[in-house]
């Protein structure tokens, strides 16, 4: 049995991703376990908006009635727990504390999925014995 846990920069994602992580359940011996939410605390951040008006206008012009691109929340979708951890950002990556790394180990995951704008810094975390895949 291969234990997965779902790794996100926010609770609401494209549907695509709900779509992709229902087909990795349908893999025999495959399981998502929990949904984490790494919440940054200065995604607010002024500079952040000229990013979040152009993902609107993109929607808005070229997919406002495609299925796959609606957010959903996707722990509530699976129905699985979900729990929010805060995290730090740099221009590339989420930065994880030390308390952060515990509660991801604490889940005893054998792999982490990730999907976010940037890649988790967790090469040396050893939070899961398989390591965290991007998507």
């Amino acid at each position: 049995m291969l234990k997965i846990g779902v790794l996100l920069d926010a609770s609401k994602q494209e549907a695509w991703l709900l779509d992709a992580l229902q087909r990795v359940l349908a893999v025999p011996d495959v399981t998502i376990s929990c949904v984490i939410d790494a919440t940054n605390p200065d995604r607010q951040r002024v500079s952040r908006w000229p990013h979040r008006f152009l993902d609107a206008l993109d929607h808005t012009a070229r997919s406002r009635r495609e299925p796959m691109f609606q957010q959903v929340d996707i722990a509530a979708e699976l129905q699985l727990p979900s729990t929010t951890i805060a995290v730090q950002a740099n221009k590339r990556h989420w930065v994880f504390g030390s308390v952060a790394c515990q509660l991801l180990r604490e889940q005893s995951v054998d792999l982490w999925l990730c999907a976010g704008r940037l890649a988790p810094e967790l090469a040396e975390a050893d939070v899961s014995r398989l390591g965290v895949w991007g998507l």
